[in-house]
């Protein structure tokens, strides 16, 4: 079995390298130091809120560690949609599609995530993140591909709207080349 390198390693190695002890890097970085010392020992997974305070502490960009944390929240603890929900929408804020993907897909794995994302799809919809919503949409809509279901139905119209964005003809040339059909 392949050790895979944890989020809770790579502040272990932070604190070594920049001797601070748990209790220094929990008041620099404004996480109550019994959450972080749960989180270290692998008792406790690590909140988005936690996430976005360690990587601020620790001088990194606040999405350094998102592509660990999509493993960490699916595949090393039960995925929880109070987890989940934030770091989607924090993935939308700053483009990071990739793990918006990844989460979509490994989730409709369980239907009973399609309403939660179709949800998270329309609240990004009405803010106008386009691409965020449109990959949430197409996962959603391909999971429910064989229900014709209203949530279906709203998501290839949602598709539809986004697509055709400011310059229909545009979308024309792409919907009768074949890049929209599916």
């Amino acid at each position: 079995m392949v050790h895979t390198v944890k989020i809770r390693d790579e502040i272990a190695a932070y604190l070594t390298k920049h001797k601070l002890s748990i209790n220094q890097f929990a008041i620099s970085s404004g996480i109550h130091s019994g959450t972080l010392s749960r989180v270290m020992k692998g008792q406790q997974a690590l909140a988005m809120n936690h996430l976005t305070r360690v990587t601020s502490g620790m001088g990194l960009s606040e999405d350094y560690f998102y592509s660990k944390y999509v493993d960490e929240c699916l595949y090393d603890s039960t995925p929880t949609w109070r987890r989940l929900r934030p770091f989607l929408l924090q993935c939308a804020a700053l483009s990071r599609l990739d793990c918006i993907e990844r989460v979509a897909q490994n989730l409709l794995d369980n239907l009973l995530y399609a309403p939660l994302l179709f949800e998270i799809a329309e609240e990004l919809f009405e803010q106008k993140n386009w691409q965020a919503a449109a990959l949430i949409y197409e996962n959603v809509g391909a999971s429910e591909k064989y229900q014709h279901s209203e949530r279906l139905a709203l998501c290839q119209y949602r598709l539809f709207l986004i697509h055709l964005g400011d310059d229909p003809q545009k979308f024309n040339r792409r919907y009768f080349a074949g890049e929209l059909c599916r």
